[in-house]
């Protein structure tokens, strides 16, 4: 990868055996990233960035101005999200085994009364990964299946810039922690798009005509995730 400033805009780089230059913007902090076809002149990227300057001005404004996700304070009645639902938080003091449940619309945390948000926070931290493992697995086992690739295993932990990864090599797939918090059809799209590395290893042609073909509403689900206008790597 080059780290080139074009412009005035800080830009990655990386030349990949594609046909198109792609180009999306990191939703951590709007940093941009080129995909670039191998060959690609750098006059021709350093163009390309001077055509969308106003775009990515204005988009990384955008990112900016996002209000910071306040810590959780994990208090009785904080909002929690499980699968795009909403529930309210409550403690459940207990001498026993600390766990985390689903109660109706609540998530009870059954904590010691001496429990910290530290505590609490790796509590939950480890049933959002069980959550998302217990839906993630069987989904990808009958995804594997209708489009006859064999994966070799999934792992789940926190990324900071992809909902996904495919590990061409291994055959292995990553997902996201934070996607146990959306809605269930995102995890699918996600799925779907990692298994779809294994038949192709880039994101060219190729690769979105087998999208089209296994997910035809692949692009909505992805706007729904991402949003409508700056693309987040998978």
């Amino acid at each position: 990868m080059q780290q080139k400033i074009l412009h005035g805009v800080e830009v990655d780089i990386t030349f990949k055996p594609i046909k198109n230059l792609n180009m999306r913007l990191s939703p951590a902090d709007g940093r941009v990233q080129i995909s670039a076809p191998l060959g690609m002149r750098l006059q021709t990227i350093e163009n390309f960035i001077g055509d969308k300057k106003s775009w990515i001005e204005k988009h990384q404004t955008r990112l900016k101005a996002r209000p910071l996700m306040r810590p959780k304070t994990f208090e009785d009645g904080e909002l929690h999200y499980l699968w795009g639902e909403a529930y309210r938080f409550k403690r459940v003091p207990t001498t026993g085994r600390q766990l985390i449940s689903q109660q109706g619309d609540q998530i009870h945390a059954h904590i010691r009364q001496a429990a910290t948000a530290a505590q609490i926070e790796t509590l939950m931290e480890g049933w959002y990964r069980q959550n998302l493992r217990q839906v993630a697995q069987p989904m990808m086992a009958q995804w594997a299946e209708h489009m006859g690739v064999s994966p070799n295993g999934l792992y789940v932990q926190r990324m900071k810039s992809r909902w996904g990864s495919c590990n061409i090599r291994r055959h292995t797939i990553r997902l996201n922690t934070e996607l146990v918090h959306k809605p269930r059809d995102m995890l699918e799209y996600v799925v779907v798009h990692e298994l779809v590395h294994l038949f192709e290893r880039y994101h060219n042609a190729r690769f979105y005509r087998l999208m089209d073909k296994f997910l035809p509403d692949w692009k909505t689900k992805r706007q729904r995730l991402n949003g409508r206008d700056i693309e987040r790597g998978c």
